[in-house]
């Protein structure tokens, strides 16, 4: 028996949009951009950080036109006295952009909403469960929820919390035991992610040896802690314990990218959860894309994952070139590389010129950082396309099981017991059922030969 699986072309081509750049005059400042952090995007506009040479700072948005100014050097703090001064990259989900901002005598966590800006947590506000106040923010990411954060009082209070709409809450500090440590507790967080289904964060119990416990782990509302990926799981490539991790990305799907580490640094990958297995994206080795000898020798830590699925990530390879790549639909494309035009012709400068992190990808939106010339820069934006579904299946006497991603709305699952250019496509009219972030559904034999695709609408 034949099977065969209908998929629909990626996206191969890339066209850019300067969002801003060291020419773009500051909202209200003294002069154009001297600094400009990198974005992030919730799909509907680009979000960034930046000041002219005066130091005129503020979180500002854009696609390519005129600047929307979401907080800057003139806008009260909210809670406390005086203007903001100073502010770190922001984070962006469905409108909602956060950030960490201050002045000399007060500092703390703000949301920026519907043209208002709410304090989340600042430098006055008492640690939830615990003793004294908060003293600084770092990490923090947002969701439909609320908002979740990295932030301490001292060195022995450290941990991660989240801010919803029944107030704010500790999720884990160093008193929290680590899953699985054997009674040892965290003593470090990392990269707090919120998502739909609660939160995830890097923890490390800082033991050593075989007591060491250290990697991604899953609160939910609820409380509850579990790991995700550790340093206990053995990594497929090289088939020995991961030694270190990037900072995840996690959509509302469940979904997971992540850059880990095997062997002590000896191998790099990129790592997807689709929600119920794991599966490796690229790795140190892996061939570049549109190259014939290139191989990718360096993954950047850090990786955007956006709703559809889509992840990408910023790699250098063996011929000195470095690049921002998407993995899409089952496919690895190039986005943009040193020999890629972004600007009027200008392409990025040396292998430091391109950057990328988490949050700079979501609704087919996809930002990044550039230099093009020394002493310019700026952060540009490009379309991204809903990947083709990939169609698993599986065969038994009898009957077949087909496999596709939940977040692939909209899609029909069709069948044919010939191709071109006799072929007659017929709905599979059977009710999928969900099985973790697949649907799947069984049908039976068409004969000898059958033929399977996804189509939308």
């Amino acid at each position: 028996m034949t099977l065969a699986l209908g998929l629909s072309d990626a996206l191969a081509q890339f066209a850019f949009t300067r969002v801003v750049s060291t020419v773009t005059p500051v909202p209200g400042g003294s002069g154009p951009f001297d600094f400009m952090a990198y974005p992030c995007t919730d799909g509907q506009r680009v979000y960034f950080n930046g000041a002219d040479e005066a130091n005129h700072q503020g979180v500002f948005g854009g696609t390519g036109g005129a600047l929307t100014t979401l907080a800057d050097w003139t806008t009260p703090i909210p809670g406390a006295s005086g203007v903001f001064e100073d502010f770190d990259r922001p984070h962006a989900y469905q409108g909602r952009v956060g950030f960490v901002a201050g002045n000399t005598t007060v500092s703390g966590l703000y949301l920026a909403s519907g043209g208002s800006v709410e304090r989340i947590a600042d430098t006055t506000v008492a640690l939830p469960g615990g003793a004294g106040m908060f003293e600084s923010f770092s990490d923090f990411s947002v969701a439909s929820w609320g908002v979740a954060f990295r932030a301490n009082a001292n060195l022995s209070t450290e941990g991660i919390y989240r801010h919803s709409a029944t107030g704010l809450a500790a999720v884990a500090t160093f008193q929290t035991p680590v899953p699985g440590g054997s009674g040892s507790t965290f003593g470090t967080f990392y990269f707090p992610v919120a998502d739909e289904k609660g939160l995830t964060f890097f923890g490390n119990n800082l033991q050593t040896g075989d007591a060491r416990r250290f990697g991604i782990y899953r609160a939910t509302e609820s409380g509850t802690i579990q790991p995700v990926i550790n340093n206990t799981d053995i990594d497929p490539g090289s088939g020995t314990p991961y030694s270190a991790f990037g900072h995840q990305a996690v959509n509302a799907a469940g979904q997971l990218a992540i850059v880990a580490e095997s062997a002590e640094g000896a191998l790099r990958s990129l790592r997807f959860w689709t929600g119920d297995r794991w599966t490796t994206l690229a790795q140190v080795g892996t061939p570049v894309p549109g190259s014939p000898t290139a191989h990718i020798t360096f993954i950047a830590p850090a990786v955007s994952l956006d709703e559809w699925g889509n992840v990408a990530f910023h790699a250098d390879d063996d011929t000195s070139n470095t690049g921002i790549y998407l993995a899409t639909g089952g496919q690895l494309l190039k986005v943009v590389d040193l020999n890629t035009p972004i600007d009027e012709g200008k392409k990025p400068l040396d292998e430091h010129s391109l950057g990328l992190a988490d949050n700079q990808m979501a609704g087919g939106m996809l930002a990044f950082y550039a230099v093009t010339e020394p002493g310019e820069f700026g952060i540009y934006m490009t379309s991204v396309s809903k990947p083709a579904p990939c169609l698993r299946i599986t065969a038994a006497p009898g009957t077949v099981s087909l496999f596709w991603p939940t977040n692939a709305i909209g899609f029909r699952l069709q069948q044919a017991v010939t191709l071109p250019p006799a072929v007659a496509w017929d709905n599979v009219t059977n009710t999928p059922t969900t099985l973790g972030a697949e649907f799947q559904v069984q049908v039976g034999r068409l004969g000898n030969a059958g033929f399977y695709r996804l189509v939308n609408p």
